[in-house]
């Protein structure tokens, strides 16, 4: 079968024994590609209508078996360099490989992979990658094994944190490494103030309820570097 405009075509196989409330099925979908001016993802998706000038590919596969006690099986996606306008951000290049080892509660493997070649909000983030598994339970979190982007000339990473939707609190700890300070002044745009060098260090990043909050910060110069101010007054 497939969905309107002829995007998302699935097939589908399996058996069940009704004597006994056991069988198995195949579900794929083929890959989708989507290209600005044509069909977007919104005509299968009614929750995406705010993804614009949508392109990439997209396809998907699972493997289920059940008995009377529940189902079991397994699920992939994979996500290929995807690009897209939103209302708040520019998305370039976002990619995602998933393999669920099982669907029920979901779980995987380590080494999930996503990343996104460029996030623009009006200040641009650059090669975001992010390592991950997802850890079943009642409530599926994410474990972060390794995430790392690029921001105003520098290097942003974090290792091992647990995202738990829900907890109230997650604690980043951020190293920081070459950052540009010409580029940060720029970016801030403050008047009269410039300056240069290169900073590393730590930035401890706790966000509660969605409100990020930084405690015991601190960045060093990697060598002698220039601060600027000029004032009215």
């Amino acid at each position: 079968g497939s969905g309107p405009n002829g995007l998302g075509q699935v097939t589908l196989s399996g058996r069940h024994g009704v004597t006994k409330g056991v069988g198995e099925a195949k579900i794929g979908l083929e890959p989708m590609v989507f290209d600005p001016g044509e069909a977007q993802p919104e005509v299968l998706f009614p929750a995406l209508a705010g993804l614009r000038n949508v392109e990439g590919a997209a396809r998907a596969e699972a493997a289920l078996s059940w008995t009377r006690e529940g189902v079991t099986g397994t699920a992939a996606l994979k996500m290929d360099d995807f690009s897209f306008d939103t209302s708040a951000a520019r998305v370039e290049g976002l990619s995602l490989d998933l393999a669920l080892n099982r669907i029920q509660p979901p779980g995987s493997a380590p080494g999930q992979v996503f990343s996104v070649r460029r996030i623009n909000p009006g200040i641009p983030i650059d090669d975001l990658s992010l390592h991950f598994q997802v850890l079943a339970g009642d409530v599926p979190t994410m474990a972060v094994e390794s995430a790392v982007l690029r921001l105003a000339g520098g290097r942003f990473s974090f290792t091992d944190v647990v995202v738990d939707p829900s907890n109230r609190q997650l604690h980043l700890p951020v190293r920081v490494e070459d950052l540009d300070l010409a580029m940060v002044f720029s970016l801030l745009g403050v008047e009269g103030l410039s300056g240069g060098g290169r900073l590393s260090g730590a930035i401890p990043l706790t966000v509660t309820d969605g409100a990020p909050r930084i405690a015991g910060g601190r960045l060093t110069a990697q060598e002698p570097g220039i601060l600027r101010i000029k004032s009215a007054y």
